[in-house]
């Protein structure tokens, strides 16, 4: 599967093949990334989680598939070290689906956190399904905004100090106009000067300029939690 950057977070990188200049990082998932021991996999709230690599994904795509329906069950892959901190110029980017690996149907997620966060190896979300007093940069489905929203949030030192920019993007059915439901929607940040810009699709959605977590290494995770009427379910086609 061809990738085609048209603006968004690293179509603003300046990735210039000098690696004592810059570092880049980039996972397809074209195998089973949990065997390799680069990820992890993280059940929340004592759910049975499963991660696996979809057949016949040409380019690689791996599906975090939450066994059971159950209140704040949820399932997280997480890498397996802390290696991205913000006291430099960032770009992340990630491609991700909020269903099977079918395709078309419902959102099947209540919460989600797709992003990077300090301690990725631990559950990034507590009995209620709200996110652990970490910090954090990533994108967001709470279901106390609405399980329909995507945002984006910064936290530095905990919730308590969080920016975030709601409802940047619909995640819905086709009848909702929503992304990331029949097709892969494509989220990321760049982090430049002292600020965030947070990207969807390529297409600029908003500033955040307070409580960026700065200070602290983070690794990437994918995370997912049920509502207690629909098994949360994410497929994720690669980060960089």
């Amino acid at each position: 599967m061809g990738v085609t950057y048209n603006g968004g977070s690293l179509g603003l990188s300046n990735m210039d093949g000098r690696p004592h200049r810059t570092f880049t990082y980039f996972e397809d998932f074209v195998t089973d990334a949990t065997t390799s021991g680069a990820y992890t996999l993280v059940d929340i709230n004592s759910a049975s989680s499963e991660a696996e690599v979809v057949a016949n994904e040409v380019g690689g795509v791996i599906e975090i598939d939450v066994a059971a329906n159950t209140d704040h069950d949820g399932g997280q892959l997480s890498a397996a070290n802390e290696f991205v901190k913000l006291d430099r110029d960032c770009y992340y980017e990630t491609r991700v689906r909020f269903t099977s690996a079918g395709g078309a149907g419902s959102a099947k997620s209540a919460n989600a956190l797709i992003g990077l966060r300090e301690n990725p190896g631990t559950a990034a979300m507590d009995a209620d399904a709200d996110n652990q007093a970490d910090d954090i940069i990533a994108f967001e489905i709470d279901a106390d905004d609405a399980i329909t929203q995507l945002n984006f949030i910064c936290c530095k030192d905990g919730e308590a100090n969080e920016t975030k920019l709601s409802d940047i993007a619909k995640i819905d059915t086709v009848a909702n106009g929503g992304k990331g439901v029949t097709d892969f929607v494509r989220l990321g940040f760049s982090f430049r000067d002292g600020e965030v810009t947070v990207w969807v699709d390529g297409e600029n959605v908003g500033t955040v300029k307070t409580n960026i977590p700065d200070d602290v290494e983070m690794g990437p995770i994918f995370a997912i939690a049920s509502d207690g009427t629909v098994q949360a379910e994410l497929c994720v086609d690669y980060i960089m």
